[in-house]
C-alpha cells in the first residue's frame, strides 16, 4: 500500500503467532487475567485486523486527497499555452496529474481549433484554396508539439480537425460555386444586352438612308440571334444550366421574333410622323425601300418580310417607348408652360407700365408675341393701338366689374370697351388684371374650354380606341394652340366658346378616327350581335344602343326585375361593356363622316 503514496518506509507487520514484531520488540501481556496468557491471544488477533483496516482507510483517504490535488494541478497546467510536464505514471498523483492535464489540453486544442477554423472561414468565405492553405498551416504548427506530447492524442485531434475542416470546405465550395455561377449569369446577361444593342443598331442602319447591303445586315442579325440562343444554353461552374428550361426554350423559339421585332421597331422609330407610321403598321401598309445584295433598291412590305410574332412585338415595343417618351415630354411641357406663364406675366407688367406713359408701340408688342400668352398679347396690342378714353364710361365699367365678380370671362367685352374708347388705360389694365386672376382661379375661358375638350376627348377614347389617342394628347394640344394663334391673327380676336369647341372637335377627329375601323374589326363579337350585323355599314351607334336596352331588359326578366342582381352577373356586365365600346366607336366614326360630308 505504501507504494501508492510514494512512501519508502515499510509498514510494521505484527507476527500473529507470537504477538511479537521484528521492529517493535516483545509484547507483554497481563498475567492476572483469568485463563492466563492464552486467554488474551484471541482478542490480540482481532485488534490486529482492526488496526490494519484503520491504516488502510487512512491511506485510502490520503491517496484520494493526493489524486485530487494532482488533478487540479494538471488541469491548471493543461490550460496554459505551453504543454504541461509529465509526472510519474506509476504513482497515483502522477497518473491523476497526467490524465487531467491531457483532458484539458485536448479540450483547449479543440476549442482553439474550432475558433481558428471559424476565423479562417470568415476570411475566405468563397475561397476554398485560401481556406485550405491557412487551416493546414495552422494544423502543421501544432502537429510537432502534439506528437512529442502525446502521439495518440495528436492523432485523435488531427482526425477531428480534418473532419471539421472538410465540412467547412464544403460550405465554402458551395459559396464559391454560387459566386462563380452568379458571375457567369451576369456575364451572359451582359453579352445578351450587348448583342441586343447590336441588333437594334443593325436594324436601324437598314433605314438610315445610306448605301447599305441589307442581305449582309440580315445575315449578321441572324448570326447574333443564334449567338443569343447559345448564351441562353450555357452551363455554370456547377455543371447546371445557367437559365431555366422555360428561358432556354423561349430563346430558341423567339430568335426569329427578336430579329423581326428589332427591324420593325427600327422602321417605326425612323418615321418622322409617328402616328401615321403606326396607322400604316396596323393596317399592314408599312413598307420600306431597301437595297438587296446586288445593290438594287426595291420596295418591300414589312408585314411580308417579318414574322407575325415579331411584327406584333415591334408595335408593342414601339408604343410602350412612345408612351414613355410622351409622358416625359408632357412633364417637360407642363414645366415649360409654368415658366412661360411666369415670364408672360412679368413681360406684361413691364409693358403695362410703358403703356401708361403712352410709349407702347405695336412693333414692341409684335416683337414679343412669342413670349406672351394669347390673351396678354391681345390686351397689349389694343393698348398699343388705342389711346383709351380720358374718362371711363361709368355704366360700362360697373357692368364689367359685376360680370367679372360673377365669374364671367370679360376678356372680349373688355377689349371691345377699350377699343371703343369707353375705358381709360388705367381702368382697362385694372379690369384685365382682375379677369386674369379669375380665369386662373378656375373660371374657364373659351380657349381653356377648347383645350380641355381636346384632352378629355382623346383621353376618354384611349381605353376604347387604344393607345393612339392617349399618346396623341400632347401633340394634339400643340396643334390646338397653333390653331388658336392662327385664328387670332386672321380675325384679330380670340375665338368664342363655339369656335374653340369646333377647333377641338376637328383635332380630336383627326387624331382618333384613323384607328376606329381597325379597332372595330379587332373587337370580339358581342353575344347579342350577329357577325352580319357587325359588318353591316348600316348597323351603327343607334342600333348598338338599342341592343344595350334590349339585352338589359331580357336579363332583368331572368332576375324577375331585380336590378341589383345585374351588378353580380359577370356575363351581363361584360356584354354591356362590349356593346358600349361598339356604340362609342361608331359615334366617333359617324361624327367623322358627318364632318367630312360638311
Amino acid at each position: 500500500m505504501a507504494s501508492r503514496t510514494g512512501q519508502a518506509q515499510p509498514i510494521p507487520r505484527l507476527d500473529r503467532s507470537t504477538g511479537v514484531s521484528a521492529d517493535i520488540g516483545q509484547v507483554r501481556y497481563a498475567t492476572t487475567a483469568p485463563g492466563g496468557i492464552g486467554a488474551l491471544a484471541a482478542p490480540a488477533g482481532a485488534l490486529s485486523g482492526t488496526l490494519r483496516q484503520l491504516i488502510d482507510s487512512i491511506e485510502d483517504r490520503r491517496d484520494l486527497y493526493a489524486a485530487d490535488e494532482a488533478a487540479r494541478a494538471g488541469a491548471i497546467a493543461g490550460a496554459k499555452p505551453e504543454l504541461p510536464p509529465k509526472m510519474d505514471p506509476a504513482t497515483i498523483p502522477g497518473r491523476a496529474f497526467n490524465q487531467a492535464a491531457r483532458d484539458t489540453v485536448i479540450t483547449r486544442w479543440e476549442l482553439e481549433g474550432l475558433q481558428a477554423l471559424g476565423q479562417h472561414e470568415d476570411a475566405h468565405m468563397a475561397d476554398p484554396v485560401g481556406f485550405a492553405a491557412v487551416s493546414n498551416k495552422y494544423l502543421d504548427g501544432l502537429s510537432v508539439g502534439m506528437q512529442d506530447y502525446d502521439p495518440e492524442l495528436a492523432s485523435r485531434y488531427t482526425a477531428n480537425f480534418k473532419l471539421q475542416q472538410q465540412n467547412i470546405l464544403q460550405r465554402i465550395d458551395a459559396r464559391h460555386t454560387a459566386v462563380v455561377r452568379d458571375g457567369q449569369i451576369e456575364s451572359a446577361l451582359t453579352l445578351q444586352s450587348k448583342l441586343d444593342q447590336d441588333q437594334a443598331a443593325l436594324a436601324a442602319s437598314m433605314f438610315s438612308g445610306g448605301d447599305t447591303n441589307v442581305a449582309n445586315i440580315l445575315t449578321q442579325m441572324t448570326s447574333n440571334a443564334a449567338r443569343q440562343v447559345d448564351v441562353m444554353h450555357s452551363f455554370g461552374a456547377d455543371g447546371k444550366p445557367l437559365f431555366t428550361a422555360q428561358q432556354r426554350v423561349s430563346a430558341s423559339l423567339g430568335a426569329e421574333e427578336i430579329v423581326s421585332s428589332r427591324i420593325g421597331t427600327a422602321w417605326l422609330n425612323s418615321q418622322e410622323d409617328k402616328i401615321a407610321a403606326l396607322e400604316a403598321w396596323r393596317s399592314g401598309e408599312a413598307s420600306a425601300v431597301i437595297s438587296d445584295e446586288t445593290g438594287q433598291a426595291r420596295e418591300i412590305s414589312l408585314k411580308d418580310l417579318l414574322s407575325p410574332a415579331g411584327y406584333a412585338a415591334a408595335e408593342k415595343e414601339f408604343v410602350t417607348g412612345l408612351k414613355s417618351d410622351l409622358a416625359l415630354q408632357s412633364q417637360i411641357n407642363t414645366q415649360q408652360d409654368r415658366e412661360f406663364t411666369r415670364s408672360s406675366d412679368v413681360l406684361y407688367a413691364d409693358f403695362a407700365v410703358v403703356a401708361q406713359t403712352g410709349n407702347l408701340t405695336v412693333s414692341m408688342v409684335e416683337a414679343s408675341k412669342g413670349f406672351l400668352e394669347p390673351e396678354r398679347f391681345a390686351s397689349l396690342s389694343a393698348l398699343a393701338r388705342q389711346g383709351g378714353a380720358s374718362v371711363s364710361d361709368g355704366r360700362i365699367h360697373d357692368d364689367l366689374i359685376i360680370a367679372s365678380a360673377s365669374g364671367e370671362n370679360i376678356n372680349d367685352r373688355l377689349l371691345f370697351a377699350f377699343k371703343t374708347n369707353s375705358l381709360t388705360k388705367e381702368d382697362f389694365l385694372s379690369l384685365d388684371a382682375r379677369n386674369t386672376v379669375n380665369m386662373r382661379a378656375g373660371i374657364k375661358t373659351p380657349v381653356s374650354i377648347g383645350r380641355d375638350a381636346v384632352s378629355q376627348g382623346l383621353g376618354g377614347l384611349a381605353s376604347i380606341v387604344g393607345t393612339v389617342a392617349a399618346f396623341s394628347i400632347g401633340q394634339a394640344q400643340k396643334e390646338y394652340e397653333i390653331s388658336i394663334d392662327r385664328f387670332n391673327e386672321k380675325e384679330g380676336r380670340l375665338p368664342d366658346v363655339s369656335e374653340t369647341v369646333d377647333i377641338a372637335d376637328k383635332i380630336i377627329a383627326r387624331y382618333s378616327a384613323f384607328s376606329v375601323d381597325t379597332t372595330l374589326l379587332a373587337l370580339p363579337l358581342a353575344i347579342s350581335v350577329s357577325y352580319a350585323e357587325k359588318l353591316s355599314p348600316s348597323f351603327g351607334s343607334q342600333q348598338y344602343d338599342e341592343k344595350i336596352t334590349s339585352f338589359t331588359q331580357e336579363t332583368l326578366k331572368k332576375y324577375n326585375g331585380n336590378i341589383d342582381a345585374l351588378k353580380d352577373d359577370p356575363e351581363f356586365l361584360s356584354e354591356i361593356r362590349l356593346l358600349k365600346k361598339y356604340s362609342t366607336l361608331h359615334k366617333v366614326k359617324e361624327s367623322r363622316n358627318a364632318g367630312t360630308a360638311r
